[in-house]
């Protein structure tokens, strides 16, 4: 079952650096770019890959709004994995945000 898990988290990690963008449109865009397939993963319908999609949201590290908004909505997945996951990212993520300074804009 983890092989599965590591596979899951393989295809995420390769679908979010295909859709990464050279830098040509800026950084913000590229952070866009990498965090969107892993965003769009919370709402898969295998537990397992919305689990992988909100640790790998956490470890990305990127202070977005989107991100912040996929993962508190992730914390009241029926899933306890997803929502312990989404959990542990937003924790990840206000640590990066306190330690940095760097407001998180709400829109």
């Amino acid at each position: 079952m983890k092989t599965k898990h590591g596979l899951v988290f393989l295809y995420l990690a390769a679908l979010a650096a295909t859709t990464a963008t050279s830098g040509a449109l800026g950084e913000d865009a590229t952070k866009v770019s990498i965090t969107y397939p892993f965003i769009q993963a919370l709402s898969a319908t295998d537990p397992a890959v919305r689990a992988h999609a909100a640790w790998a949201l956490g470890t990305l590290g990127y202070l977005q709004p989107e991100v912040f908004h996929a993962l508190k909505e992730s914390v009241n997945d029926s899933d306890t994995s997803v929502s312990k996951s989404a959990q542990e990212s937003l924790w990840t993520l206000e640590q990066i945000q306190n330690n940095s300074r760097t407001p998180i804009d709400p829109t």
